[in-house]
This record gives structure tokens, C-alpha cells and sequence, in this order.
């Protein structure tokens, strides 16, 4: 078989990204379906930098989010709100906040209450313009909290490997006669964790063809030339000798193939082969392929003259992350898909120095940083600094999850990706090979060629947001839809907005700017300027649907956390004794009043002095009804309106206000329509006595029963969420015994650290009295979407 090799690292290097994301220009192949990529809309990732990789109850959850824009990272414009939600074990929504997004970047925190179960926790952060994605990259990371005293279960399921899963993937997507392929293979363990492997290959007629064996988190490659008629078994083998016998994928007997080879430094070496059958049948045919990199596409084009063709491509000319590389048909019909993976070393470089060479504990110390562009030019940028004590928070190294491995790597791939700060942290042949088993092992998630081709671009369901939407429906007292009336929107600060109401009766105030929680009325009046109009405001939001946490993911990060507990402990125990806990740390109470649980306590208003669960009121019925029925300090009234429930208590000395009612710890107006909750959505009711209030914990994922009212509808919405300045302590000497038990676990956080024109920034904070090597870590991104990464450690003694 001849083969057929040429160059067009010099035509590449004219083509490549010699048209812009809206110009089709280099995609003319067969019948021009190809174009609908580039007409594809920017799509958004987002990054959150954490202070530390887990937590104790107590601890407060710093972040800082980057938002960018399309694979090429700059700083997002099209979205102006982040969605956070902290997710508890049981798949629920335990907090949630909206963040406002101004040039990429915002901050936050969850603060995770003293009473606060261990488990695994999840952090989720979006946009509504990433659901339009058929797989959105929406950033999630699992949380563990724990709270034993001597020890951290890590339980994981590591030891379950009864039902170990075993893939192979042929190289370009197929296995045909003649040709020989590479393939690689993934062993998977029960918990979702790589599992060493190795095995032979059979034939239909039990010969050995091959053998192979895991190099790398359960990942390996081998050869195989596949023969015309033949069927093939792998028998695999575990580590501790038990066998399983896996079919390899069917041979297809006419075909053809694509590989990459991607370890050259400079270029990738593209090969297309034919076998026999394929070559006779299709000879002189076009052929396209089509690489993907950075947001742009590159097509080279080529007549199938020759069973092989190979030919290079220039790495400089693609941006680091992850590039697809497709092989189409002359009808555009994508035949064969390999994904590699480009490092360019284009990030930002940081450099980190300190004013000292040694430092003490309570010492202040001062770092400054220089940000540098991959020319050597100074970098203006948006930077976050999480300063830790390795003794209280160790780290392991590989599993981290940075801005590198999530913006490059995480977000681009289907599937969980074990360490994947290991291909980050020494780069080297070794790690680029097993970063190559990774490529050839997961597909890719942005999106799928089949679809594009045949829905061309896809519709868009979920529009950006810039600000708060406050929507409902108007309608007639009747009940009919008030179409092309007048709803307006009032403020305390006297803001007016006015909206017309569709055919629908449907009315929405887009885009409004506000912190916290704010008090606003609905009015509304119909086209003929008639107040005789019923308002119904929707506070709940469609979700996003939640997977199913599949534990045993982070085995290493449990394992770790033993010293930090042990670190929580003693910090809790100063507290208590200096009268600094949030909250009292009671014992439990054991009441024998009917369906009544022991006591918990609410950091903001105290101890509850009753508490109903979610279990106790059920799924059927009026909210109402079943409050009267467990509620033993409060009883409920009906509102002269005959349609609302007011509050009172059954001891009148208790207060002489009305009783303030919160959901989820926004204040609501008085006469708030407790029946608008249907009772499956209540988490918890508490009842503070001293505080005068009665507090709801509701799960928003549930159905809402919307508050109605006549003419006129009193509203609280929850704003932009603002996060809480970190507080670290400040030794004007270092005998300072101020804070004699300082047990800092997070020395300092600063979310917003900008550097100058000259791309330099300086910070500084106090070290806590204990001595350790501290950990320093600077994440960020400039206006042009350099993103950067940055540990330096210096020891306190």
C-alpha cells in the first residue's frame, strides 16, 4: 500500500484563523453544512477560586467567580448574573445566591451553620445563558464537610470493585480491517476512581493477539490490526486476580481511519488511511478535515488520491485547551473525531515575592505580585489570593481543582476527571502521554457534529441576564387575562417601572438593580386605566436539574481532613470558653410533647424554641391546617378578607407586634399567604419566641403556589447577593495577647487584588501565632482572557 504524505504546515498556517467566528469562509466542503458551527452562539464558562478545599460547620465558604466568554476566556459580556447554590447529600438546594457580574468577575460566600450535617456537599455555579448548552459547563465541585471529633469516615466505596466498568476506544472512533489502531482502554472502579488493570486479546478462535496492562489512573493504550471477519475479547484482570472477559468494538470491514500523533512540542501529525475496500469504493473523493480550537474552526481539504494522507499542523497556531479534529465525507457526513490536547505555555506568568526572607508567627507579612504576559508584557488583571497553614489544611497536589484545570481542560470533556491538577502541575512527556490517554478516552462536551448538521443552530431557550427579573401574571377579577394592561413596579426610593402585559396577561421588569432584599408593590391597572385587577407575583425560579452526587470521588480530600477537624476542635473549644461561639453548643433535648424533635440552633436569631420538619407536615393538604395541627405557641386567624391566615401568639404576653415571618430568611409582608407553599416544599418551620418570629426553610426546587392579591400586591425580592468582607485578626506586637488561641485555618482571602499598568499588585496580612509553611495561591485573568496560577510557599517560625 503506497503512502501519501505532504505538508501543509504553511497552508495552515495561512488558514488558520484566517476568519472570525462569524465567517464561514474556510468551511466550504460538500454542501456547506459544515457552516452552522460558526454560527453557533458564544458559549460561557465559569471558575470559582475557594479558600480552602473543604470545611468544618462553622466555616464560611469564600469564593471568587470567573465568568468567561467562549473557549477563548476573556472576561464574559454577555452574562451579568451568576447563580451559586450550595447543594447538600440528599440533592437539594441548602443555599443559593445570586451574584451580580461586572467584567467577569464577582465574589461570595456560604456561610455553613454550627448545626450542619457532614457529608459531601456540592457547589454549583452557573448562568441561565450556559442552559442553552446540550451538555452545560456549568462548574460543580464536591464540598466534603465533616464534623467528627477524632477521625473523618472515608468511606467511598473504593473497596466495592464487583462491578468494575471497562471501555475501549479505538483511536478516531472505529476499528476496520487491515488497518492497524490504536486503542485505548479505561477501567473504572465502583466508585467512579481509576482501577490498575492489564489482560490479553483474543480472537474468535481464542488466540492471543495482544496484551495490555493500565500506565496511568486505569488508563492504557495498545496496538491491534483488526482482521476481515475476525470478532475480538479483551480478559481483563484485576489487582486482585479476578477476571473479566469484555467484547472490543465490532470490526467494521469498510472503512477508514483518523490518528493524531501530538507528541512533538511544535506540531501534530494528522494521518487519514484507508482500507482497501474503502479506497477502491470511494477513490478521488473530497475529504475535510476540520480542527477546532479556541472557538475557531479550520478546515483542510483534500481528494482521497492515496490510502494514506498525512500532513502537520502548527501548534503555536492553536490556543492552549483542548482541540477536536474531525474527519468529514464529501456530503459533510463526520466520519472519524480525535481529540488532543495543546499546551502552548500561553498563561499568564505570575511571580511572587516576599518582603522577608523569614518570618514569625503574628509577624506581618507582605507579598507583591508581577503579572507578565507570554511576551513579557505587563498583565492588568483581576486576581484572588488564598493564603492557608499546610499544617491545618493540607492539600493534595494533583486532585486540586484550579483555574487551569477547569477553564482548559474540565469544562471541555464529558465525565469525571480524575487528579486532573496532575497534568498541570510538572509538565513533562510523561504527564503529556497520560494527558493524551485522557483525550483519547473522554468525548467531547461542547457539542455533538451529528446535531449541528441537522438542526443547524440550536434554539435559544434561556436569554442573559443583567439584573433581577420580578415577573406574574394580571388578570380580571374574573379570573380572565388582563391583556395589554399596565402593571407597575414602585420602590421605596420612590423607582417607578411600568411594563405592558402580553396576550397572556404575563408581565416581566427585566434587569433590575438591587442588594440584599427589597420591599417593592405590584400595581396594576387595565388598557382602560381600571384598577379592578388581580395580581399574581412568581417569586420561584425554574431550576436547573440536579444529578445525583455519586460519592467516592474524593476519597483524598476526606483523608486530609483529619488534622483540619482536629484544628476546628480546638478553635470551637476556645470560642466557648471565651464567650466567641455564634450560637450555644447544647446537648440534645429529649421533649415527650407530640411529634416534637429536639431543639436546634439558628446562629442569627438564636435557639428555636420549637421546630417542625418537613417530614412532620406532610405532602397533602393546606399548609395552614397542618401548622394549626403542630404549632403548639402559635395559632392562625382569618383575615377579615376571608382569603389570608394571620399569625398570633397563644400566649398573649409574649408581644403585642405582629409576628414577623421569614422564608428563607427574607422578611415577608404581614398577611403573607402561608397556603401559596404547597406543604411538600417546607425543609423546616422554627418558631423564636424572644426573636417574634416564625421562620420557614423552603426548597424552591418544589412547585410554589403564587401569592394573589386584589389590585394592589406588597412583594419582597431577594437581590444581588453581597459577600462578607473576610476578617483576619491584626498583632500590633507580636506579645499581642489579644488573640492568644488564634486557629486561623484560612490565614488570609482577598478576592479583588489588581494589578497596575506595570502588572504589579502588593498585599498584605498578619500570620496566625502558629508556626508552618504557609500556602500561598493567586489565581486570575486579564482583559484578554490570559488566566494565570501561582503557589508560593514561605515558612513562619
Amino acid at each position: 500500500m503506497y503512502k501519501l504524505t505532504f505538508t501543509v504546515i504553511a497552508l495552515f498556517t495561512f488558514v488558520s484563523f484566517a476568519f472570525s467566528q462569524a465567517d464561514s469562509s474556510g468551511l466550504k466542503t460538500g454542501n456547506g453544512k459544515l457552516k452552522a458551527l460558526l454560527g453557533l452562539p458564544v458559549t460561557e464558562k465559569v471558575y470559582l477560586h475557594l479558600d480552602k478545599p473543604y470545611y468544618a460547620p462553622g466555616d464560611t465558604i469564600y469564593f471568587k467567580a470567573y465568568l468567561t466568554m467562549g473557549e477563548r476566556h476573556q472576561p464574559s459580556q454577555i452574562s451579568g448574573v451568576l447563580h451559586a447554590q450550595l447543594i447538600d447529600p440528599g440533592n437539594k438546594i441548602n443555599q443559593s445566591v445570586k451574584l451580580r457580574v461586572l467584567n467577569g468577575v464577582c465574589q461570595g460566600d456560604f456561610t455553613l451553620p454550627d448545626s450542619l450535617q457532614s457529608g459531601r456537599y456540592r457547589l454549583r455555579a452557573y448562568t441561565q445563558w450556559m442552559r442553552n448548552e446540550a451538555n452545560p459547563t456549568f462548574f460543580e465541585q464536591i464540598i466534603p464537610v465533616g464534623i467528627q471529633k477524632n477521625s473523618v469516615s472515608t468511606t467511598t466505596g473504593a473497596a466495592n470493585i464487583d462491578k468494575p466498568k471497562v471501555d475501549f476506544f479505538p483511536e478516531g472512533g472505529m476499528l476496520v480491517a487491515g488497518i492497524s489502531s490504536n486503542i485505548a482502554f479505561k477501567a473504572v472502579a465502583s466508585n467512579g476512581l481509576g482501577l490498575p488493570v492489564k489482560g490479553i486479546v483474543l480472537d474468535n478462535d481464542a488466540k492471543q493477539i495482544a496484551t495490555f496492562a493500565a500506565t496511568h489512573l486505569g488508563m492504557g493504550t495498545f496496538y491491534l490490526t483488526p482482521q476481515s471477519g475476525k470478532n475480538y475479547r479483551a480478559v481483563v484482570t484485576y489487582a486482585d486476580g479476578s477476571s473479566n472477559t469484555v467484547a472490543l468494538p465490532v470490526v467494521t470491514q469498510n472503512g477508514i481511519t483518523l490518528s493524531v500523533n501530538n507528541d512533538s512540542v511544535g506540531k501534530a501529525s494528522i494521518s487519514i488511511e484507508a482500507n482497501k475496500a474503502y479506497y477502491d469504493e470511494h477513490r478521488d473523493q473530497d475529504y475535510t478535515v476540520v480542527i477546532y480550537a479556541g472557538g475557531k474552526a479550520t478546515s483542510v481539504r483534500s481528494k482521497l488520491d492515496n490510502p494514506i494522507i498525512s500532513f502537520d499542523v502548527l501548534k503555536r497556531k492553536l490556543g492552549t485547551g483542548v482541540v477536536t479534529i474531525t474527519l468529514f465525507d464529501a456530503v459533510d457526513e463526520p466520519l472519524c473525531e480525535r481529540l488532543i490536547f495543546v499546551q502552548n505555555y500561553d498563561q499568564l506568568g505570575l511571580t511572587l515575592k516576599t518582603d522577608s526572607g523569614a518570618y514569625a508567627p503574628k509577624h506581618q507579612t507582605t507579598i507583591s505580585l508581577k503579572a507578565l504576559t507570554r511576551a513579557g508584557q505587563p498583565a492588568v488583571g483581576n486576581f484572588s489570593v488564598s493564603v492557608t497553614d499546610e499544617s491545618k489544611v493540607p492539600v493534595s497536589e494533583n486532585s486540586e481543582r484550579t483555574i487551569l484545570t477547569d477553564l482548559l481542560l474540565i469544562s471541555d470533556l464529558k465525565g469525571y476527571l480524575e487528579q486532573p491538577n496532575y497534568y498541570f502541575t510538572h509538565l513533562s512527556d510523561e504527564t503529556s502521554h497520560d494527558l493524551d490517554l485522557v483525550m483519547l478516552t473522554h468525548g467531547y462536551r461542547k457539542f455533538q457534529w451529528k446535531q449541528i448538521l441537522r438542526d443547524s443552530v440550536p434554539p435559544i431557550k434561556f436569554q442573559p441576564e443583567n439584573g433581577i427579573d420580578i415577573n406574574g401574571i394580571a388578570s380580571s377579577l374574573g379570573g380572565s387575562p388582563l391583556v395589554n394592561g399596565q402593571v407597575s413596579l414602585l420602590s421605596p426610593g420612590n423607582m417607578i417601572l411600568s411594563e405592558k402585559t402580553d396576550g397572556k396577561g404575563v408581565f416581566r421588569f427585566s434587569n433590575v438593580v438591587f442588594n440584599d432584599t427589597a420591599k417593592f408593590i405590584l400595581q396594576a391597572v387595565t388598557n382602560k386605566g381600571k384598577k379592578y385587577t388581580k395580581l399574581t407575583y412568581n417569586p420561584i425560579e425554574n431550576q436547573p436539574y440536579i444529578n445525583p452526587y455519586k460519592p467516592g470521588k474524593d476519597t483524598t480530600a476526606s483523608q486530609l481532613m483529619v488534622s483540619y477537624l482536629q484544628n476546628t476542635q480546638k478553635q470551637n473549644a476556645y470560642l466557648q470558653q471565651t464567650g466567641k461561639l455564634k450560637g450555644r453548643m447544647l446537648q440534645e433535648v429529649k421533649i415527650t410533647a407530640n411529634k416534637i424533635k429536639k431543639v436546634e440552633i439558628n446562629s442569627q436569631h438564636g435557639v428555636a424554641d420549637q421546630l417542625i420538619t418537613g417530614q412532620q407536615i406532610g405532602e397533602n393538604g393546606q399548609l395552614v391546617n397542618k401548622l394549626m395541627e403542630l404549632l403548639r405557641s402559635i395559632r392562625f386567624v382569618q383575615a377579615p378578607n376571608g382569603n389570608l391566615y394571620l399569625p398570633l401568639w397563644n400566649k398573649p404576653t409574649l408581644s403585642i407586634e405582629p409576628i414577623k415571618i421569614l422564608v428563607n430568611n427574607a422578611e415577608m409582608e404581614y398577611g403573607f399567604d402561608f397556603n401559596q407553599f404547597n406543604p411538600d416544599m417546607i425543609e423546616k418551620v422554627e418558631v423564636f419566641e424572644n426573636a417574634n418570629i416564625l421562620a420557614f426553610t423552603v426548597n424552591y426546587g418544589k412547585s410554589i403556589r403564587s401569592m394573589t392579591t386584589t389590585g394592589i400586591l406588597p412583594i419582597t425580592v431577594k437581590g444581588f447577593y453581597k459577600a462578607r468582607e473576610f476578617y483576619s485578626p491584626k498583632y500590633s506586637h507580636v506579645d499581642d495577647s489579644e488573640n492568644p488561641a488564634d486557629y486561623r485555618s484560612t490565614i488570609f482571602w482577598k478576592p479583588d487584588v489588581l494589578t497596575d499598568k506595570n502588572g504589579d499588585a502588593t498585599f498584605n496580612f498578619y500570620n496566625s501565632p502558629a508556626a508552618g509553611t504557609y500556602r500561598v495561591v493567586v489565581e486570575g485573568i486579564d482583559a484578554k482572557g490570559n488566566i494565570g496560577r501561582q503557589v508560593f510557599k514561605y515558612q513562619v517560625q
